[in-house]
């Protein structure tokens, strides 16, 4: 008959030995991982170019320019209550306009945004009919010279099919570089 095994005192080493390396493993692996931390500083500031109401010169980043539009008939702002101006003093800047989206182009039958100097001179016009020249890559530009205030003209013919309450959105982008 044979007799029972009795576990050896050896055995176990080997099994705490692997634990052990187990065990290191996991603490170097862990080791490893690195944690990056940067800190960001902002400071507000108001751009070189900003809109102009010319009721009070007060100034500001964006606008809304309401206007109602009826088939087929061409309306004309020759001057937008907003101008745009460059507030630097001692720098020119180049401005760059152009129309993002239009929500609704068959209400439109045309859209002209030009852009005038304080003599009267256009400097730069965004004109479609087929609104296919949407986005920045159909921006025009201008430089904006230093302390000078620009008219923002406006011209829109409302399409035939333009009914009572209907509504169009046009969101027009300003870009400088300063």
């Amino acid at each position: 008959m044979r007799k029972p095994c009795k576990p050896r005192a050896n055995l176990r080493l080997p099994l705490i030995a692997a634990t052990a390396a187990m065990l290191l493993v996991g603490v170097v692996a862990g080791a490893a991982l690195f944690y990056y931390d940067w800190t960001m500083n902002l400071t507000g500031a108001n751009p070189k170019i900003r809109f102009y109401r010319w009721t009070d010169a007060t100034q500001t980043n964006t606008i809304n320019l309401p206007y109602t539009i009826y088939p087929s008939l061409l309306f004309v702002d020759e001057n937008a209550t907003y101008g745009i101006r460059n507030n630097d003093a001692s720098n020119d800047y180049a401005v760059s306009l152009w129309v993002e989206t239009i929500s609704n182009t068959s209400r439109l039958a045309n859209l002209t945004i030009t852009i005038l100097n304080p003599s009267g001179s256009q400097e730069a016009r965004w004109a479609s009919s087929t609104f296919t020249n949407l986005g920045e890559a159909y921006a025009v530009s201008w430089l904006g010279r230093k302390g000078t205030i620009y008219t923002v003209q406006v011209l829109i013919i409302g399409s035939s099919i333009i009914g009572e309450g209907d509504s169009v959105t046009c969101d027009l982008r300003l870009k400088t570089i300063t």
